[in-house]
């Protein structure tokens, strides 16, 4: 696969002050991470809060710079100026509320938003906002308040409203967090879905049953990545997880117990439904 975002030995750390003023470096953010993103591929990024991940989903697409080492994303440098603007318009990004993305008091006003602010000519713009609320699943809701719709519907015109500007990556910053289990169920069957035709995913999830959905796991800890692999790899360190305040998947979790207590299941199942399945098939044996 091609490699499409580098991260080199990259720090940026936030800074707090005292009292009168006086500028302290602290070590929260992230420190010296080396990381590569592939076209294609859906990466989830987990962590224990304040491990660095959202720092790490801002340097993607030059929303902060870093203050040592390097970012490329398709080999273009957000710390230049002319760079970063095609940056933004390569990698979309979700945040964690919904109704804080929403500028607008109509759906497809709301996915204009951004290409229009490209300069996207009126027929281009119009051809954007269909193909993009028809891809999130909302065309019906084109002409809607979107203060009268779900959270997991808001979110999904949040993702509309990115997809417009015709990302070829997407970022999601605790996109489902706020959202109720219909809600994250809505927008995680989108994201997989944009995956599927193409689109590069990268999550920033606490929530481990999302994580296992992807293609590869990256974990986060005190701002340095710690454990990364395939979900099934990342997954069956179980006790290295609990060390950093994090949990597995429940299918992990359930099919690892019964496999130690003689079972004939698999452990560190990642996927549920094949998990189901299996114990659909042991119960009718009893």
């Amino acid at each position: 696969m091609q490699k499409i975002i580098e991260i080199k030995n990259v720090t940026y750390n936030y800074k707090d002050y005292t009292d009168n003023g006086t500028e302290i470096a602290t070590d929260r953010g992230v420190n010296n991470i080396d990381l590569d993103v592939y076209e294609g591929e859906f990466l989830a990024l987990v962590g224990h809060n304040g491990s660095g991940k959202s720092t790490l989903a801002k340097l993607f697409n030059g929303l902060i710079k870093p203050q040592s080492g390097s970012v490329r994303v398709y080999g273009l440098n957000p710390e230049i100026d002319e760079q970063l603007y095609k940056i933004r318009s390569k990698v979309g990004m979700v945040f964690q509320n919904p109704d804080n993305q929403m500028v607008a008091s109509i759906v497809e006003d709301d996915v204009a938003f951004g290409p229009e602010n490209l300069g996207i000519e009126t027929k281009e713009l119009r051809n954007r906002v269909d193909n993009a609320l028809k891809s999130v699943n909302m065309y019906e809701y084109a002409d809607k308040t979107p203060t009268r719709l779900s959270g997991g519907q808001k979110q999904r015109i949040a993702i509309a409203g990115a997809l417009a500007i015709e990302p070829l990556v997407l970022v999601l910053d605790e996109a489902t967090s706020m959202l109720d289990p219909i809600g994250r169920s809505e927008v995680m069957e989108t994201v997989l879905k944009l995956n599927k035709e193409g689109i590069t995913v990268i999550a920033i999830t606490h929530f481990m049953d999302e994580a296992v959905k992807a293609d590869r796991v990256v974990v986060l800890n005190e701002g340095k990545i710690a454990l990364e692999g395939a979900p099934k790899e990342v997954f069956s360190q179980g006790r290295l997880l609990h060390q950093m305040g994090l949990d597995v998947p429940r299918s992990v979790s359930l099919s690892t117990q019964l496999s130690e207590r003689g079972f004939n299941v698999e452990p560190f199942t990642t996927d549920i439904k094949l998990l189901g399945d299996k114990l659909c098939q042991l119960l009718s044996k009893i």
